[in-house]
């Protein structure tokens, strides 16, 4: 059977570590690989124990829903957890959850300013 942690919500006010100034954090779920999962009123939040570091995760990154209900998670024997949101469960492997490496180039193809088109003026050396 899976542990269950519980805990009540905390309201955390840490700017230089926290994605907002008033973030409700509803559970925390420790990993075997030295991380805290929380589930969060702004999404679900790994953060390291030793270093304090954290990367925030949302809807953006594929998770369902940024709000986390209190109460609804678990650490399951495979080391699965599961965290209970507003849109439904979301289910990981704190393991395989890694940084995209991937970094896009990025151009401007077209610049329009009130609807009109900015045209490339050339430059000395360009």
């Amino acid at each position: 059977m899976g542990r269950l942690f519980w805990l009540s919500p905390v309201l955390f006010a840490q700017p230089n570590h926290l994605p907002t100034p008033e973030l409700l954090i509803y559970s925390v779920i420790p990993d075997p690989h030295g991380d805290v999962w929380a589930g969060t009123n702004k999404g679900l939040a790994r953060i390291n124990r030793r270093t304090l570091q954290i990367r925030n995760y949302t809807t953006e990154d594929g998770i369902l829903a940024d709000e986390f209900n209190r109460y609804h998670f678990v650490h399951l024997p495979d080391n699965r957890i599961l965290m209970g949101g507003l849109e439904g469960i979301t289910a990981f492997y704190p393991s395989q959850v890694r940084p995209d490496p991937f970094q896009p180039n990025v151009e401007i193809t077209s610049l329009q300013i009130n609807n009109n088109a900015v045209r490339r003026v050339a430059t000395a050396g360009a």
